[in-house]
């Protein structure tokens, strides 16, 4: 099935937040943007910046996720005390 929009799609994998972001890759250093979003009123929970000037190794990719995943720990325990 595809899905029209990213609201559809949390919908349908019943989901309460969506991680948006963006990448922007100069030469060898890559910017990524990442916040999180909560569906139901699509309030901005959580937003932050990354770079890294390995470029786009595998290394630099993992550490750039670990870095998001360990950042969203303590905002979705705090946000998950505060769902209805």
């Amino acid at each position: 099935r595809k899905f029209s929009d990213v609201t559809e799609l949390t919908y349908a994998l019943r989901v309460d937040y969506v991680l948006e972001g963006g990448v922007r890759r100069d030469g060898d250093s890559v910017s990524v943007n990442a916040r999180l979003i909560r569906i139901g009123d699509r309030t901005q929970i959580w937003a932050s910046s990354y770079d890294s000037d390995e470029g786009g190794s595998p290394a630099a990719a993992d550490e750039l996720a670990a870095a998001i995943a360990s950042s969203l720990d303590p905002v979705l325990a705090t946000a998950e005390r505060r769902l209805p």
